[in-house]
């Protein structure tokens, strides 16, 4: 069994600095978005830089909106694509 959103929420904001709202987001949208936004940070090096690209910008795309059913994924580049955005 995975780690509970209340703990995914709890760990964000300890160990990455992020406020709750910022936590909660990232977890009330599935674990992909999580894994997504960790890629983002060892790319990045700023947490917060990538919580906000996450948040503000890749949850807004269009392709996102249109494609929820498909899964987040390092295999299909968006990892890379958000570390080299932040």
């Amino acid at each position: 069994m995975g780690e509970l959103p209340a703990a995914q929420r709890q760990r964000l904001g300890g160990g990455y600095g992020l406020s709750v709202y910022d936590a909660s987001v990232l977890t009330s949208q599935g674990r992909g978005l999580g894994r997504l936004f960790r890629a983002g940070c060892q790319g990045s090096g700023d947490p917060k830089a990538a919580c906000q690209l996450v948040t503000n910008q890749w949850l807004q795309t269009p392709q996102r909106t249109q494609d929820r059913n498909r899964p987040l994924s390092r295999d299909r580049g968006d990892a890379g694509r958000l570390a080299q955005a932040a």
